[in-house]
């Protein structure tokens, strides 16, 4: 929400947006779920106002190889968390610390092994990965048998949320899809 007031008010964040392309269609729904429409229509009134003044009628050129400002920024704090993972991923600590979370989810898992060079690290991702969503597979189906058996009581916090961390495990961390 501090970032839409910048964006509404200050020009200089109002440029950086911009200049880095304005927003991808996920990043534009997010907004309108977020944003007034008072806000919303500052921010859209200055990059429209930014993009009329850039096209050119012959050619898109100019506007084509831009990128959504907050896919970038997210990219690149994907990289470094990245880089603090495959370092940690070296320490035992680490590596039993990462066993028993949630770990990442699928995408993000496919990004961090694109560039894995290690195969020892890549294997124990994979392993953890399997073990992880055999963990939360456990889980859902223990929740839904206690539901139906009206054992509500007995629901564990991992079983009640289990459903929602299988869901962004298996297919990452859209705004839609978030943790309560």
């Amino acid at each position: 929400m501090a970032r839409i007031h910048r964006w509404e008010t200050d020009p200089t964040v109002q440029h950086e947006l911009v200049e880095n392309g304005g927003f991808c269609s996920r990043h534009a729904a997010a907004l309108l779920s977020m944003g007034s429409p008072m806000s919303v229509s500052a921010i859209a009134g200055f990059i429209s106002e930014w993009f009329a003044e850039r096209l050119d009628g012959k050619n898109l050129a100019n506007i084509s190889n831009m990128t959504c400002y907050l896919c970038s920024v997210s990219h690149q704090t994907a990289n470094s968390a990245f880089a603090e993972i495959e370092a940690g991923l070296n320490s035992a600590a680490f590596r039993a610390d990462y066993e028993e979370s949630a770990g990442l989810c699928l995408p993000h898992l496919r990004d961090l092994m694109a560039d894995m060079e290690r195969e020892d690290i890549r294997q124990f991702l994979i392993e953890a990965t399997s073990r992880q969503l055999s963990r939360l597979a456990g889980w859902c189906s223990s929740y839904r048998e206690k539901r139906q058996r009206l054992l509500r009581h007995q629901i564990t916090l991992d079983e009640k949320w289990a459903w929602l961390i299988a869901v962004e495990k298996l297919f990452g961390h859209e705004e839609a899809i978030r943790l309560p």
